[in-house]
């Protein structure tokens, strides 16, 4: 069964999902705002690492690394303050 989560109990989870959409709808802009960006490679394989710049941010997610080839995103890589690291593979499959 997938797993809900509430974003507002979660600020790494609710500042992943605000990454993402900022992303997703191309505003690097809003996203320079929140995050330190670094983008590594090239359109064949890119790797873009988002280092939270507001200090609420930081201290739920110390990183968040996507990683992609094309305009696809592949993986997401959340790195938390503590060490713990979680990493999503996606699918293109419907």
């Amino acid at each position: 069964a997938p797993k809900e989560l509430m974003f507002s109990t979660a600020p790494a989870v609710e500042a992943l999902g605000n990454a993402l959409r900022q992303m997703v709808a191309g505003d690097l802009q809003a996203l320079d705002l929140d995050f330190k960006l670094v983008l590594d490679g090239d359109e064949r394989a890119w790797t873009l690492r988002l280092t939270p710049r507001r200090p609420d941010i930081a201290r739920a997610l110390k990183q968040l690394e996507l990683q992609g080839t094309g305009s696809q995103l592949q993986v997401i890589v959340i790195l938390e303050p503590r060490g713990e690291r979680t990493t999503t593979r996606l699918s293109a499959e419907p």
